[in-house]
Formats: C-alpha cells, sequence, structure tokens
C-alpha cells in the first residue's frame, strides 16, 4: 500500500512538475521549447500551440505517471519513459538520490530489526 501512495503522490507531482512548473518558470530562463517536456514528448497533452484535445483520458496519464514514478523511484528506469528536459532530468536525479538514500535508511533499519 505504501509503494502505491508514493508511486501516486510522485506521480501527481511529476504530472504537475513537467505540465506546469517547468515550462513556466524554467522555459523562459532556459528558451526550451514546450516540445522538449515531458507530457509533451510522451503524449500526455497537445503542445499549448494545438488547438485540439487532450490525447488521453486522465485515468491513462495517470497510470503513465505513476509507471514512470515506480520505475524511477526504484532506480530501474526502463528507458521507454525518460525524462527529456535538462531541468526534468535534473528532477529526477534529485529524486533518484533521495529515495536511494531512504532506501538505505529502511534497508538498514530492517537488517538491525531482525540481527540477533
Amino acid at each position: 500500500m505504501l509503494v502505491f501512495i508514493t508511486t501516486y503522490t510522485f506521480g501527481l507531482i511529476w504530472y504537475r512538475l513537467s505540465d506546469f512548473i517547468l515550462p513556466t518558470y524554467i522555459t523562459s530562463l532556459s528558451g526550451e521549447p514546450e516540445e522538449r517536456y515531458w507530457v509533451v514528448k510522451f503524449g500526455l497533452r497537445n503542445p499549448s500551440t494545438v488547438d485540439e484535445p487532450d490525447l488521453m483520458p486522465v485515468f491513462s496519464r495517470l497510470a503513465i505517471c505513476m509507471y514512470y514514478m515506480l520505475t524511477t523511484l526504484s532506480t530501474v528506469g526502463y528507458g521507454d519513459f525518460y525524462p527529456f528536459s535538462i531541468s526534468e532530468k535534473l528532477v529526477s536525479v534529485l529524486i533518484m538520490v533521495i529515495c536511494g538514500m531512504i532506501f538505505s535508511v529502511l534497508l538498514g533499519s530492517l537488517i538491525e530489526a531482525f540481527r540477533p
């Protein structure tokens, strides 16, 4: 249950980050086009220059975000979904480092609990 809640939460954060926060605040600084962001690259939404509705239903977008976060949080990273822009790559590395530290602490606590 904890894995589901964690991937759900981080998936929602990642979607909002790639859909709104990074394009709004970082694009003006770096000059990266909107097409270089994760949600546009993998078809979760159309670029703002296109006057068409979203490509996917909400549940499909949520499932893709949760799948991406599960592979990122576990540091497996299958490669079918990956960060595309430089700012997304930096945030992904930060997420992997933080989750690697959390995993190490939890594993150390588990080992201590079973040590005679």
